[in-house]
């Protein structure tokens, strides 16, 4: 297995933990160039905008009482308008305007909710490379950001941290790549990286999943596959610091698939299930 085929696995999975992450509540839509929102316990939507302009990417936040989309415009990358269900406007963010000189994604591709008060948007800088922005609402600046290889950056569920794979300079030769699996800041474009594998070592693995967040947002899980023997591991990164590099069972064969029960981490492949307990060294099977 290679990296060409390893991308297309995690942009196929990111592409549709995206789309989940987009919907927003029943009876909420764009009809024409208008935001219609039905309220709970109401039978007909009510339009809430009435500017002719059209919109796009239509995001509801976790809590379900606010909305944020694009609007057409030629002054900024992005005109993000922010509003409360019933209507009211909390905040228009004019996203990098013409002129500003700031580099990165070519345009907002996706736009999502990480908290009632922060957004992300996000889009490709070239075609392995994409840039995550995060959006604080109220006062409409960019607060934090990543360069990423692909679309693996995931938020923790409390949208306090972020996981990705760091960026990797485009048309870097296959067997020269280093991919590493980052948290927050900590693989700058400029600067030492705090991924992991760690820089200096030499490691040459591909992450075949997008991360997988544990529900307290303490601890984030990704696959690897070693470039030389093609063995699995499951790397996990906590918010402290921590890092286990934990190998695969041998057995598990086929598809793998990872998700959190608690502190305790779940391989899936076939069928078959395995468990990383907090404090065991290896994956067991169930009792």
């Amino acid at each position: 297995m290679r990296c060409a085929f390893l991308f297309a696995g995690i942009a196929a999975a990111a592409t549709a933990t995206a789309v989940a992450r987009a919907q927003v509540g029943p009876g909420t839509f764009i009809k024409g160039s208008e935001v219609w929102v039905r309220a709970a316990g109401t039978t007909e939507p009510r339009r809430i905008t009435d500017d002719g302009r059209k919109k796009g990417l239509l995001v509801q936040s976790k809590s379900g009482r606010r909305l944020a989309f694009v609007r057409d415009s030629t002054d900024e990358m992005a005109d993000i308008v922010v509003m409360n269900i019933d209507g009211s406007t909390v905040s228009e963010i004019h996203f990098r305007p013409l002129g500003s000189g700031v580099s990165g994604m070519r345009g907002v591709e996706d736009l999502r909710w990480i908290s009632d008060q922060r957004l992300v948007a996000s889009g490709s800088v070239n075609p392995s490379t994409e840039e995550y922005a995060v959006i604080d609402v109220g006062t409409g600046k960019q607060v934090a950001g990543n360069l990423t290889d692909g679309p693996t950056w995931v938020a923790s569920p409390d949208g306090a941290h972020a996981a990705y794979v760091g960026m990797i300079p485009h048309f870097t030769a296959e067997d020269l790549r280093r991919p590493q699996f980052c948290l927050d800041d900590g693989c700058p474009l400029l600067g030492r990286s705090s991924g992991y594998p760690p820089e200096d070592s030499g490691t040459h693995v591909e992450f075949t999943v997008p991360p997988e967040w544990s529900a307290d947002s303490a601890a984030v899980a990704i696959i690897a596959e070693d470039y030389a023997t093609h063995e699995d591991r499951v790397i996990v990164r906590y918010v402290g610091g921590r890092v286990r590099d934990v190998p695969a069972p041998r057995e598990a064969e086929g598809a793998l698939g990872l998700a959190w029960d608690g502190d305790s981490l779940v391989l899936t492949a076939g069928g078959a299930k395995w468990r990383l307990e907090a404090d065991s060294p290896s994956f067991s099977r169930p009792k």
